[in-house]
């Protein structure tokens, strides 16, 4: 009699979550610390800043064109006006070009984004200080723990805690900023930290969301109607709330379930890409953390055609966010930059195509997308 296969799903990305409590973080030398409700919240949090710090009564920020749409929602919530810029060729950076092209006397400052564990150059930091702008360096899909602030580079340093990131606590944020004076912070998170017990809402919450990122449950999950599982959607700006104060203490334990792919499996995965037309960009093979492993195709129809065959295996492959900020449904930009042409990003978007390295892919999960890469099948 055959064997019954029980059909299961590969999560394209996600830790469990921890709720094992200890002290609170070690605090990042050099910065103080804003920890609030969200990475959202805290973008909007470190923009609100540099906003009281602009001498112009309009105050403009520049964000890349191809990126999430929570950071125009961050912009609006902090009464900043986003101002998209083109990414450089192949790049999931803004170029410099782009950005001193946009530059006015109402820019304040420039959002650069850590992509999937991938940070932008140190040099293009440099230059959008030379420029007298600030830089807000976005880690909602990274995390550097205190001992490594060294390798923090914007003048405000922005983490998320939400579900899907490295460091997991299903809602959160953290924003750094640049100072001396920290005793004052100090102090806040003491007192806002008091109560550090785990509301039982948040341990089924957590629970249940470790069950459902497992093969089988994740598998059944997808196969929910309506769910919209992955789809990227602008969210209005909510007020800025402080991080609930047993959160705190889920930190370090979180910080823990941090995964970096081995190299040779990330070695492996790369070589059955590039078989089928899918290269890295960069400076690959990485040596960071990966939130996921970017890749890019020579076109869209190669990357969407390989898409479809890897999801059809339950491979949980993305092309993140499919689209420049522009056509993202609901975003709230004017009509100049809404009908404006940001062909890189344009470019990026469509060939783009991310394959997880969560701590999931490992052993039979890790020859299983082997296998699929290997059997897809693209026509000429």
């Amino acid at each position: 009699m055959p064997k019954t296969i029980t059909p299961t799903s590969i999560r394209p990305v996600g830790e469990h979550v921890s709720l094992k409590q200890q002290a609170l973080p070690a605090r990042y030398a050099g910065f103080s610390e804003q920890y609030v409700g969200s990475g959202t919240m805290a973008l909007q949090y470190a923009l609100q800043q540099v906003k009281a710090r602009h001498k112009h009564p309009i105050c403009e920020v520049m964000l890349p064109a191809y990126a999430c749409p929570d950071l125009v929602s961050a912009c609006i919530g902090a009464g900043v006006t986003p101002i998209l810029v083109d990414l450089g060729p192949n790049s999931p950076f803004p170029s410099l070009d782009a950005i001193k092209d946009k530059l006015t006397q109402h820019s304040a400052g420039v959002i650069l984004i850590n992509f999937l564990g991938l940070s932008p150059p140190k040099r293009l930091f440099d230059d959008i200080s030379a420029l007298g702008l600030m830089t807000i360096e976005d880690r909602a899909q990274s995390f550097e723990p205190a001992h490594e602030a060294g390798k923090l580079l914007g003048d405000y340093v922005i983490f998320s805690f939400g579900k899907g990131k490295p460091v997991s606590l299903l809602g959160g944020g953290l924003c750094l900023s640049r100072s001396a004076n920290t005793a004052r912070d100090a102090t806040e998170q003491k007192s806002n930290t008091s109560d550090s017990k785990i509301p039982w809402a948040f341990r089924l919450k957590a629970s249940l969301y470790n069950l459902v990122i497992q093969p089988f449950f994740y598998y059944c999950l997808l196969k929910v109607p309506g769910l919209s599982i992955g789809e990227t959607h602008y969210k209005a700006p909510e007020p800025i709330e402080n991080l609930p104060a047993f959160k705190h203490h889920l930190i370090r334990a979180n910080i823990g379930r941090q995964h970096a792919i081995n190299q040779n499996a990330q070695d492996q995965l790369t070589q059955a890409a590039a078989a089928k037309g899918l290269h890295s960009f960069g400076s690959a093979p990485y040596e960071q953390r990966l939130l996921r492993l970017p890749f890019l195709a020579p076109n869209k129809q190669h990357r969407d055609t390989v898409l479809t065959q890897l999801n059809a295996s339950g491979i949980g492959a993305s092309a993140m966010y499919n689209t420049p900020l522009p056509n993202i449904k609901g975003t709230p930009l004017d009509s100049a930059q809404r009908e404006a042409a940001y062909p890189n990003a344009l470019d990026f978007a469509d060939r783009l195509i991310t394959l997880p390295c969560h701590s999931g892919v490992r052993g039979p999960a890790f020859k299983r997308i082997l296998s699929a890469l290997a059997d897809t099948q693209i026509s000429n």
